[in-house]
């Protein structure tokens, strides 16, 4: 009599004891293989890959999971009401039956249609082209945001985010030390008592209100991104711009800021900020200067550069302080700076120059990447506003304007960024 295999034993009797004999191994899971890579730039300059693979094993004939985009649900759905409104015995198992997916997907977005619809007709982030719905925290907000975009785009604005620049070529780790060094010394020259000079007890030598820091921001004319926003699919992108190349560097500002708030009646106490254009000023009319904005103070150079000769006439002109009480003026190693007559000016009126260490002023210094970035970029802000505020606005953009109204409106633009910013 025939004896059943043993459960233990692999080989399998298939067709009697004269059959060859063959073993039978468990079919093994398919697996999903998920490939990781993440790159590390070190210190040296070297940069390192780091691979990881792992392995997702999937049920014996189960198909990978599949994400379904809105646009692809509502046809499954209209397909599910079609086949209803025909008198189609089983409606959903039909739909099913002819989009290859399991029948209780169709009856969970059947009973999700109103919600499926309703976020299909908001657009912006709720658009059909998406696999999934992102369900952000302010979703009014976010379709005002889209609103406000697809009006600036119809008019052919530049829609970008405005970033820092200026990054230096050495980490902030590899430049660490300088850094720390130089604290030392400002901390030791805020306690030096050498001198009859009296300290503040926790500030020492300069108040907060009386250290000044200045900075050269170069201000272009067109100060809006280089790249824009457009929807996908977007065949072509219009994007309105004026005939000059508008984009470089069309004058220099000069920025100077101090720690100090807003007084009893709510104005700033900053420093007029100072803008130097290229030329001479010989041959500007006076209904120009009388146009320039009179929150800032304008200066010319052939170079729109500020040399020795500007940098000692900004001191004696622009930077007006009280001489009262002992104020530090920190600058970077422009050779106006670093000028004997510019410190035996800056003596005059009770303040002292300390000179910032190179390639690390976008640490230590306010201005070089923090107000003065911020004056740039709320430049551009007050740009964008002026060219939809009115459409002759826009069309005054795209024709070009001459050289005298755009003095004009980066003065007008610049005395409005500090009191944004500031």
């Amino acid at each position: 009599m025939d004896t059943a295999p043993d459960a233990a034993n692999d080989d399998v009797d298939l067709a009697g004891s004269d059959a060859p004999r063959a073993k039978l191994h468990p079919a093994k899971p398919p697996v999903d293989w998920h490939i990781k890579s993440k790159l590390t730039v070190l210190p040296s300059g070297t940069v390192r890959v780091e691979f990881s693979l792992r392995a997702k094993k999937l049920a014996s004939g189960q198909p990978k999971r599949q994400a379904y985009t809105p646009a692809k649900k509502l046809k499954v759905i209209d397909k599910f009401h079609f086949l209803r409104d025909e008198a189609y015995p089983t409606p959903t198992d039909g739909a099913a039956r002819i989009n290859n997916m399991n029948q209780s997907l169709v009856s969970k977005w059947a009973k999700d249609e109103k919600r499926l619809r309703e976020r299909a007709k908001g657009g912006g982030w709720y658009s059909l082209r998406r696999a999934y719905f992102v369900r952000g925290r302010f979703p009014q907000l976010e379709r005002a945001l889209f609103k406000e975009y697809s009006v600036a785009r119809a008019k052919g604005l530049r829609i970008g985010r405005r970033c820092k620049s200026n990054q230096k070529t050495l980490s902030t780790e590899e430049r660490l030390p300088r850094i720390k060094r130089w604290h030392a010394r400002l901390k030791r020259r805020l306690k030096d008592r050498s001198g009859d000079v009296q300290l503040h007890p926790k500030r020492g030598h300069y108040l907060p209100e009386n250290r000044y820091n200045v900075d050269q921001v170069p201000i272009p004319f067109v100060m809006q991104s280089s790249r824009t926003y457009e929807q996908k699919g977007s065949g072509r992108v219009w994007v309105a711009g004026t005939k000059n190349a508008d984009d470089k560097r069309f004058c220099t500002l000069m920025c100077t800021v101090r720690m100090i708030g807003l007084d009893a009646n709510g104005h700033h106490q900053q420093p007029k900020q100072t803008i130097c254009f290229r030329g001479t000023g010989a041959r500007i009319s006076q209904a120009e200067k009388d146009a320039y904005d009179k929150r800032v103070i304008v200066r010319w150079q052939p170079k729109a550069y500020y040399d020795q000769a500007l940098c000692a006439e900004w001191r004696l002109l622009d930077f007006q302080v009280d001489a009262g009480s002992k104020k530090v003026l920190f600058c970077d190693n422009l050779h106006g700076h670093t000028t004997d007559a510019f410190a035996a000016a800056l003596e005059n009126s009770n303040t002292e120059r300390h000179l910032l260490p190179t390639e690390v002023t976008d640490e230590i210094n306010v201005v070089d990447q923090g107000v003065g970035a911020e004056v740039k970029r709320e430049c551009g802000v007050v740009q964008d506003e002026y060219l939809a505020l009115l459409p002759d606005n826009l069309e005054k953009w795209t024709s070009g304007f001459n050289v005298c109204q755009r003095r004009v409106l980066i003065t007008e633009w610049v005395g409005m960024a500090p009191q944004m910013t500031l």
